[in-house]
């Protein structure tokens, strides 16, 4: 099964295949905004709950500039940092007309249409199991920005109390 590893550092993601393979990099983000709860995705692995395909919410949301970009979240399965569980957090696109991947979100991994499609269209075939995220730290630095507030999603899966730090190789 895929891979996807998000370093807050250097400001990319990647698409690693079953074989360990690099499918494809890209720029991403994870800049917060300064109203969430949650103020950076840790580091560690975490499970992916839409393994196949991202979650559309349809409508706007679902644009070049809409607040997920044109393919939809890909979710991370629900985990707890200091007592509070985050739901809804992922990876997608969306506002290109604002910064793209540099866009604010409320906790999400933001990076661009291109990226999300090449995953996307790799999943079908190699379905994603986690997602590592590593250096990352809190990367606010637009007080004027808003960020996106997440539209709940239905998982089905069962909850986390953090990274899955088994997972780890």
């Amino acid at each position: 099964m895929s891979t996807l590893r998000f370093d807050g550092t250097s400001h990319t993601l990647t698409l690693l295949d079953a074989q360990n393979n690099e499918v494809g990099h890209w720029r991403a983000n994870n800049a917060v905004d300064h109203r969430a709860t949650l103020r950076f995705v840790p580091n560690g692995v975490y499970r992916i709950i839409d393994p196949s395909h991202p979650l559309r919410h349809g409508g706007e949301a679902d644009t070049v500039n809409g607040s997920y970009g044109r393919f939809g979240i890909i979710r991370l399965q629900e985990f707890s940092v200091h007592g509070k569980t985050h739901r809804g957090v992922g990876v997608h696109s969306g506002r290109a007309n604002k910064g793209g991947a540099d866009h604010a979100t409320m906790g999400c991994i933001r990076t661009t249409d291109v990226a999300m499609e090449a995953i996307t269209k790799h999943i079908l075939k190699d379905p994603l199991l986690t997602i590592s995220v590593q250096n990352n730290h809190d990367q606010y630095s637009h007080p004027k920005q808003s960020g996106d507030h997440h539209l709940p999603g239905r998982s089905g899966q069962p909850s986390m109390s953090g990274p899955d730090k088994t997972l780890l190789a």
